[in-house]
Order: structure tokens, then C-alpha cells, then sequence
């Protein structure tokens, strides 16, 4: 005897009777997410195109003195960081540090809004995580690390900041993310 179906939000069936590419059923029966993404910098990034597909910009943040520096954008309002199939909504994922100039550990904070990182954070719209460059010569040892955001509507700014003992020190890094389809 045939298992029913029950209808459950997000799911989508074909014709055929298999779930649809991107649907809530097809990424909850993967396991994963929808398809991923990795970011660099622009040039010169602002508020409305940051992120590059190449590999030669990384993201770099500077610490404040023991408290957060000034915030960065790594995505702007006119980028597209999941250009597939109308993504509506996108997470981060995780960050590649590729270069620190210190050995101590980071905070880092990433935020959107539409308006300002501060705006961001004002509203609670921010994450954190740390990051140990776990430098080996100079240079991160490959560590990847995760980095979770609820949904950012695609469209929104968004900003890192880096927080370190140090003054002024600079952590350079690329970034993941995955998108949601409409």
C-alpha cells in the first residue's frame, strides 16, 4: 500500500510525482541548503555593488581598540549573491580567512538593513561569531568558519565588522552564502 501525501508548506510535486528543485521538500530530504556562493570584495566596495566572484579581493576588516571597527559593506544593495533562479532571500554560510596581521582571536559581526549597519544593528538585524586565524608562516591554515544569519531579504546592505585586541589590526576574508528561492 502507497504512503499518502500530505501537503506540507514549501513542498512542491511535478507531474511526475518528484520534489521540485529548490522547494523546501527537495533541500529538508538533501540535507543542505539551497546552492552556495563565495564573495570577495569589489575595488572599491559601497553600500550598492561589494561583492566580486573573484578570487583576488578578499573582504578586509580593521579592529577598533578592544571593540568593534568601523563597519564594511561585503554585500550591496544591487548585488545578486545567489544568482540563480529568483532567489528571494539569502544566509551566510562561513568566512575564509586568508590573511590576519595578528595571531588573537576575532569577533566578528556581520549586519543588514536597508539603510546603515547601525540602523542593522539597532533593529537586531546582526550575527557574530569568532574566528582564530590559526596563523601558520604569516597566512589562516584553511580554516573555514561558520557564520549563521536568519534570512536577509535579498536587496539589503550588508556589513562586517571585526572586533580584536589590537587596534587597527586587518583580517582579510572571503565569505559564503546560500540562497532561497520565492
Amino acid at each position: 500500500m502507497a504512503s499518502p501525501i500530505w501537503q506540507i508548506e514549501g513542498v512542491v510535486i511535478n507531474s511526475t510525482g518528484e520534489m521540485v528543485p529548490g522547494s523546501l521538500g527537495e533541500v529538508v530530504q538533501s540535507g543542505l541548503y539551497f546552492r552556495q556562493f563565495w564573495w570577495g570584495a569589489t575595488g572599491a566596495p559601497d553600500m550598492t555593488n561589494a561583492i566580486a566572484s573573484t578570487v583576488t579581493v578578499p573582504v578586509q576588516v580593521i579592529s577598533g581598540n578592544d571593540a568593534y571597527g568601523t563597519a564594511v559593506p561585503i554585500c550591496g544593495t544591487a548585488d545578486d549573491p545567489c544568482p540563480i533562479l529568483a532567489q528571494v532571500s539569502f544566509n551566510l554560510d562561513a568566512i575564509l580567512p586568508v590573511t590576519s596581521s595578528v595571531v588573537t582571536a576575532w569577533k566578528l559581526r556581520v549586519s543588514w538593513d536597508l539603510a546603515s549597519s547601525a540602523a542593522g544593528v539597532a533593529a537586531g538585524r546582526y550575527s557574530e561569531t569568532m574566528v582564530f586565524p590559526n596563523l601558520v608562516a604569516g597566512l589562516p591554515s584553511g580554516n573555514l568558519f561558520a557564520i549563521s544569519t536568519a534570512r536577509i531579504p535579498a536587496g539589503y546592505a550588508v556589513w562586517a565588522e571585526g572586533w580584536n585586541v589590537t587596534n587597527l589590526a586587518t583580517m582579510d576574508f572571503f565569505w559564503a552564502c546560500h540562497g532561497h528561492p520565492a
